[in-house]
């Protein structure tokens, strides 16, 4: 039983969408890319794969939820019509809550009826919200869901595979699918993005498996960064590096961008649903937008709300996060920030490469703990993900000479006592410390095909450092007439990880730079470099006349 005909050539995340049986699918995307309509097609796929009861119709009941009543009546609703305009199919009725939809298409002699009830919800009703937590679903939709609370997605689940019943076999499919545009680090999308849940396994009484996991699905940017050179400089596209005419691409947010129109050898990695949009639609959609606009709905990322000036202005989410590995060539670094009373310490991992590129590998973020235990959390973490590998120095605020507040011992000596090479950050001006971060983030490291990297690269597994140096970690608006700002950052949740990334570079070479110009590892024929690459090194002095 066809009832929408499916062209999904040209998104191809939007069919995985469509397609996917996992417990829970979401799908994130720029505006425009297909998301919604993605949704109609999957309450329609499995409505039409749901049984047969035994008075020939497939039965299913699915609960279509928006924030507000508002935004289910004008976008929602007007989707949902439009994605099936020209089939006969009932209106939908708009009067008391919820509003509702009944399809029932009768079964023919080659094929099975379909009756479907579609219940429209919206979360600022509260007789919408009431009748959500006594519902019985066979799925659900959540539209926009980065607009709803976590808590909701967590009641609906309860609420699928409820019907239809026992006695007409339950529900074929049970589950929840969402779409959204990208969101801000809080966003609970978000957090269902940074990793798959693991995958639940039951085997039922009859013999048979039940699998309750989530699938999150993000679909390619529509509008592609560009340098000043007109060359892509996209992060892990397959058009990086491509070189552009200057006409090919438009200026918003005091930076070149250029559509996302060429798919790769595999047909993907191009914008989606371009075809069903007016040429130029994304040059429209950018123009005089803000950065942060651009990266949630042009380009499908996550973004970080900034109360305020960041601290470090010149970090670029776009350039200088990407995937990094440990080099066991290099040496390993950490920095930590701790003790003195904190009680949210944190801590970085990092190597310098020969050409003074910094790489953080990963970092470590606790709330509420004391600095003994969090000494132990180090070692533990160091031995999971590095294989006890040597640590050169663990650099630490030089505060850490003095005793801490709580345990009246001098914080570095303690710290040593737990096996942590520790020594002391060269400074602890904020001012040089951070651009000791600064400094790194405007070098460009030339690689051997010709191509250059930011001189500070971020593994994305660091959300804390990525999210403050992006901007939440800044100085806090004045409760002043005009724009004015405090001198210094505020101390959060976000600064630990930052100030920690900071003692390691500075006490790591950046300070160095700073005073006298050559970059840490920059030279390689030195003798650390020399010596890290296994080379026999041997000394000679001219001692002619030394001992005469």
């Amino acid at each position: 039983m066809a009832i929408i005909p499916l062209d999904m050539t040209g998104s191809p995340c939007v069919y995985d969408y469509i397609y996917s049986d996992a417990f829970v699918t979401g799908i994130i995307g720029p505006l425009g890319s297909g998301k919604s309509f993605g949704s109609c097609a999957k309450v329609m796929r499995h409505a039409s794969e749901q049984r047969k009861s035994d008075n020939g119709y497939r039965r299913s009941r699915v609960g279509v939820i928006r924030n507000t009543y508002g935004e289910l009546k004008s976008t929602t609703i007007k989707t949902w019509n439009e994605c099936f305009k020209g089939k006969k199919l009932p209106p939908v009725k708009i009067g008391a809550a919820p509003i509702q939809q009944h399809i029932i298409i009768h079964p023919t002699d080659h094929a099975p009826g379909l009756d479907l009830e579609v219940l429209f919800l919206a979360l600022d009703k509260e007789d919408d919200i009431g009748k959500l937590k006594s519902l019985d679903l066979s799925f659900a939709w959540l539209n926009e869901a980065s607009e709803l609370p976590r808590g909701i997605i967590d009641m609906v689940t309860g609420r699928v595979g409820r019907f239809p019943g026992k006695d007409e076999g339950w529900a074929t499919w049970a589950g929840v699918f969402w779409d959204t545009n990208a969101a801000d680090e809080r966003a609970w999308t978000e957090e269902a993005d940074e990793g798959a849940a693991p995958e639940i396994r039951v085997t039922l009484p009859d013999g048979s498996e039940f699998v309750a996991d989530w699938q999150v699905i993000r679909q390619p940017p529509a509008m592609l960064e560009v340098g000043t050179d007109f060359q892509i400089t996209e992060p892990g596209h397959h058009r990086m590096g491509e070189q552009l005419q200057q006409n090919e691409c438009i200026q918003a947010a005091g930076r070149y961008w250029a559509p996302n129109d060429k798919p790769d050898v595999h047909g993907e990695g191009a914008a989606e649903n371009l075809n069903n949009l007016r040429p130029g639609y994304y040059h429209q959609q950018v123009s005089k937008k803000l950065l942060p606009w651009l990266r949630r709905y042009a380009q499908a990322k996550r973004i970080y709300l900034v109360p305020g000036k960041p601290w470090v202005p010149e970090f670029s989410q776009t350039t200088m996060v990407r995937p990094l590995s440990y080099d066991p060539n290099l040496d390993l670094l950490v920095g930590i920030d701790a003790g003195g009373g904190t009680l949210n310490p944190a801590a970085v991992w990092a190597q310098v490469g020969m050409l003074g590129d910094w790489r953080i590998l990963k970092e470590l973020v606790i709330a509420d703990i004391g600095l003994d235990a969090f000494c132990d959390a180090v070692l533990r973490e160091h031995a999971k993900d590095f294989q006890n590998a040597p640590i050169r120095a663990v650099y630490v605020d030089p505060a850490a000479r003095q005793r801490d507040q709580i345990y009246k011992v001098v914080v570095g000596d303690h710290m040593r006592s737990k096996g942590l090479p520790v020594q002391y950050a060269p400074s602890n001006d904020p001012d040089v410390r951070r651009n000791a971060l600064a400094s790194p983030m405007g070098r460009l490291v030339p690689l051997p095909n010709g191509e250059s990297i930011p001189g500070f690269l971020v593994d994305p597994s660091c959300k804390w450092l990525i999210g403050g140096l992006a901007g939440r970690w800044c100085r806090r608006k004045l409760k002043t007439s005009g724009e004015n700002y405090a001198d210094r950052p505020e101390k959060n949740e976000w600064s630990h990880p930052g100030d920690a990334c900071s003692y390691v570079t500075s006490g790591g070479g950046e300070y160095r730079t700073l005073k006298h110009g050559a970059a840490p590892g920059q030279n390689p024929n030195s003798m650390t470099a020399r010596a890290r690459r296994g080379e026999s090194l041997q000394i000679q002095f001219d001692h002619s006349g030394l001992f005469d």
